[in-house]
């Protein structure tokens, strides 16, 4: 079974929660009129292509670890209308990207040669005198891949 992916976005999800709690959702959500909601979108996976071959110290060629590498988005949605919506969503991004990045259990995910990297945001505002806003927060996270087996 693939169960790091599915515990990465988990942790995800239970950690913008405690910023919104019961306000969480995953890949779907009604969060109008709410005051600060998430969605959580899985996001692509993929091998990460290394174009070195590892060698030992006799220079001998070393088995590859796959590692894969997902880049799940976290939207922050401020539903209540407000003037200050951009100062708003920043304050919300300063919120969750340390969050996310320095979290024990998804560090512990990733492991030594993972990594958790904050890759950039997007805003999404209406227009209008006070105006709803959405910052999408994306995230690139490369885990190891493991794969057991119950034979």
């Amino acid at each position: 079974m693939l169960l790091t992916r599915e515990s990465i976005l988990a942790r995800l999800l239970t950690l913008v929660d405690t910023l919104a709690p019961g306000r969480a959702d995953r890949n779907v959500g009604d969060t109008s009129g709410l005051a600060l909601s998430f969605v959580m979108l899985d996001g692509d996976e993929s091998l990460r292509e290394d174009n070195s071959t590892p060698r030992n110290s006799r220079g001998d060629p070393r088995i590859l670890r796959d590692y894969m590498v997902m880049t799940p988005t976290l939207i922050a949605i401020l539903g209540a209308p407000s003037t200050d919506i951009g100062t708003l969503l920043n304050s919300v991004r300063e919120q969750v990207v340390p969050l996310v990045i320095n979290d024990p259990l998804l560090i512990g995910f990733v492991g030594s040669d993972g990594e958790l990297r904050y890759t950039g945001c997007a805003l999404d505002t209406d227009t209008g005198e006070k105006r709803e806003g959405r910052m999408l927060l994306n995230f690139r996270i490369t885990y190891p891949l493991t794969i057991s087996s119950t034979t």
